[in-house]
């Protein structure tokens, strides 16, 4: 399920690209992305601890909360600031799974 949402993240990643920035498309996609990407590591959290991998789940579930919840209540000056907070989260799970994988031989 997680791989699936992944791949629709990754379509609406190039959709950004696309369209131009300051449009409605633009921001439509882009909020898409990043709600796709935190339903994604929602999901692998979720694989985490189905696997018994309770410092992945937890650190998952972590960044996932920290991304629903700082998008949502604090109030970001504008879309690029909170978009670069997203992208924060992103890469630090991004680095948890890449070292996870390479312990895992993945």
């Amino acid at each position: 399920m997680a791989s699936g949402v992944a791949i629709l993240a990754a379509a609406h990643l190039i959709m950004i690209a696309v369209f131009p920035s300051g449009t409605e498309l633009h921001r439509f996609v882009s909020l898409e992305f990043f709600l796709l990407a935190a339903i994604t590591i929602f999901f692998m959290s979720v694989s985490f601890y189905a696997d018994g991998e309770k410092f992945y789940g937890t650190s998952s579930t972590i960044l996932f909360l920290a991304g629903i919840l700082g998008s949502a209540l604090i109030e970001w000056p504008s879309t690029a600031l909170l978009e670069i907070y997203d992208i924060i989260l992103l890469t630090i799970w991004t680095i948890l799974i890449s070292y996870y994988c390479m312990r895992k031989e993945c």
